[in-house]
């Protein structure tokens, strides 16, 4: 008698246990309609950076906590973003592309910032590790990744006095990619 209550009890808790994994998969598979329908209507491709667009300017929080505004208001100053996560695989590729642009560029012609997409400590913390010698900051909101479009990462853009996108390298730089950024910046 033991037993069969035992099993009983045992028995219910498995229908249940089954009932909740459907509704589940049901909740899933709704969840999954909804995004395949927004992509469909967003088109296949995001939208990239390009040259010629005008990014606004844009708060953002330091490694160690400080508000600092990013502007392009300064004539004949450039930008050189580098947009990153600190998960990527790619981004982890391009860092001693940016460290050595780092230590070549003029900084009174050019500023040169990394941008990561992550939180303030998870960046700190990546910062120390890879010992990255140039000023980092995390955007303060999703505006950032809508209004400069990185929808790809690692992401280098280049931006003139009044916010003109010049240049837009996406993903690893490559040597010519270097070169290329030499002649604007050097």
């Amino acid at each position: 008698m033991q037993t069969l209550k035992k099993l009983l009890t045992y028995s219910v808790f498995l229908h249940l246990v089954v009932i909740l994994l459907a509704v589940e998969v049901y909740i899933l598979a709704l969840q999954n309609k909804e995004l395949k329908r927004e992509l469909s209507a967003a088109g296949s491709q995001p939208e990239l950076l390009k040259e010629g667009d005008i990014v606004p300017s844009f708060w953002a929080t330091t490694i160690d906590g400080r508000p600092e505004e990013i502007s392009y208001n300064e004539p004949r100053k450039l930008h050189l973003l580098l947009v990153f996560n600190t998960t990527c695989p790619a981004c982890k590729e391009n860092l001693p592309n940016w460290i050595e642009i780092s230590r070549k560029l003029d900084s009174k012609s050019c500023a040169l910032i990394g941008i990561s997409l992550h939180k303030p400590k998870t960046t700190q913390k990546y910062v120390l590790e890879k010992g990255v010698p140039f000023t980092v900051l995390v955007p303060r909101d999703s505006m950032f990744i809508k209004n400069y479009k990185s929808n790809a990462i690692p992401q280098t853009v280049l931006i003139e006095s009044g916010g003109k996108v010049r240049k837009v390298w996406n993903g690893v730089l490559s040597s010519e990619n270097k070169k290329e950024i030499a002649n604007f910046v050097y």
